[in-house]
């Protein structure tokens, strides 16, 4: 992915199969990023009273996707994580979403063309209040997730008859063995849509990460869009997987990969298969959480004794990763292998901020977005990540994150 390659083939822009619908008369947001209701299995299906399932099939992890009235079994296996904040709204044809338990809120009773009352505490006795669930699982796990849905006849429950499912991602694989009929959506294209609903529909979902006490905190949209959401494009998203991917999203229909490196999660974690004894990913990982990597890279004041004042260094900033190597005869034996992953990931994300704030200047945005597997569980992705981006821009811009970062897909293949 380290080539400058667009989203099609032959074209620098994709847009969406499934566009806005014209339900406001205001503009559809088709190609001004402009506000709207989307079309078909969108929001206005959301209030037809029937249940909607859409799936995500990645290399390791399937994303699901429910929106409906119905509580979810009781004889949960245990493989099956359910994400711990839903969204809830009572519908009437359109929709907004806010998280489960949420308080009324006048002013958040219409949003653009959608509008629908927020019930308060857990509704689920109402007809018309309906959840959106996140619920994921690992693929390894697939065989006695198709046992259970098939023992307990979850199929017939939740898509009441209708066994069409809207998937991404890779929907060859033995999910697609329970008797339903996969609808196959563009990863990227999904992506892009289930992103633009949760921005439009939400308060709650983007957070920014406090390198101090190493926490969330949520941002309201005024602090990300503060022209409105309507006025939020265009915003870069860069998607960190075995590789990075920038995209500048210009409308919710309208995107164009514009950016990109070869240096990503794929890169770390084969350094750490080469340098570390860590036999799996996530091993990898929380090494990271106890190395300690100025044992391994070069700083400023290794080399000055202090701050570089004249240039703006500070002494703990990383002038050459892995630079103490050299230094010290390079023997492997001299180093944990927690400090060695460490400073992997520290060169790897710092690497993708700049990257992915040079590119904002480059192309006149304000908003970068961060999602992919690679950020999946891991502070020191949010606070490395967050340090760039603060820095590059002398703390002008912020990282931003989603909350269901990794339902994004198949939210997205809901809305097709």
């Amino acid at each position: 992915m380290a080539t400058n390659t667009t989203a099609t083939a032959t074209d620098t822009t994709t847009t969406a199969a499934a566009p806005l619908s014209s339900t406001s008369t205001s503009s559809d947001g088709g190609g001004s990023g402009g506000s709207g209701c989307y079309r078909d299995r969108g929001v206005n299906a959301f209030g037809g009273g029937r249940s909607l399932v859409a799936v995500d099939i990645g290399c390791i992890l399937v994303k699901l996707v429910y929106f409906g009235n119905k509580p979810l079994p009781d004889n949960m296996p245990a493989f099956i994580c359910v994400e711990s904040t839903p969204y809830v709204s009572a519908l009437t044809g359109g929709v907004h979403l806010a998280a489960e338990g949420a308080s009324p809120d006048a002013s958040a009773t219409t949003t653009s063309c959608c509008t629908a009352a927020v019930p308060t505490g857990n509704s689920r006795t109402g007809s018309q209040t309906r959840f959106l669930r996140f619920l994921k699982f690992p693929l390894e796990n697939a065989p006695q997730f198709n046992e259970w849905v098939i023992a307990n006849s979850l199929v017939d429950l939740y898509l009441e008859g209708n066994r069409l499912v809207n998937a991404t991602g890779m929907p060859q694989l033995p999910v697609a063995t329970l008797g339903v009929e996969f609808q196959v959506q563009d990863e990227m294209q999904s992506l892009i849509r289930g992103l633009t609903f949760l921005l439009h529909h939400t308060d709650d979902e983007i957070f920014i990460f406090n390198q101090e006490t190493m926490t969330k905190e949520f941002l309201p949209s005024s602090s990300w869009a503060p022209g409105g959401k309507e006025k939020m494009f265009p915003y870069l998203l860069v998607r960190v997987g075995s590789g990075v991917s920038v995209f500048k999203v210009s409308s919710p229909t309208s995107f164009a990969r514009v950016s990109g490196s070869g240096i990503g999660g794929g890169t770390f974690w084969g350094l750490c298969k080469l340098l570390t004894e860590a036999k799996h990913y996530e091993e990898a990982r929380d090494f990271c959480l106890t190395g300690n990597n100025r044992n391994v890279d070069l700083q400023v004041g290794d080399i000055y004794g202090c701050d570089y004042g004249n240039l703006g260094l500070k002494s703990d900033i990383i002038a050459s990763s892995f630079g103490k190597v050299p230094r010290m005869g390079g023997d492997r034996a001299l180093y944990k292998q927690e400090d060695i992953a460490r400073s992997a990931m520290f060169m790897v994300t710092v690497n993708i901020g700049q990257i992915a704030f040079l590119t904002a200047q480059l192309e006149h945005v304000k908003s970068i977005f961060f999602t992919g597997s690679f950020l999946r569980d891991n502070p020191v992705v949010y606070e490395r990540l967050s340090w760039a981006i603060s820095f590059w821009s002398q703390k002008t811009m912020n990282a931003m994150f989603f909350l269901h970062d990794g339902y994004l897909g198949s939210l997205g293949a809901l809305l097709a």
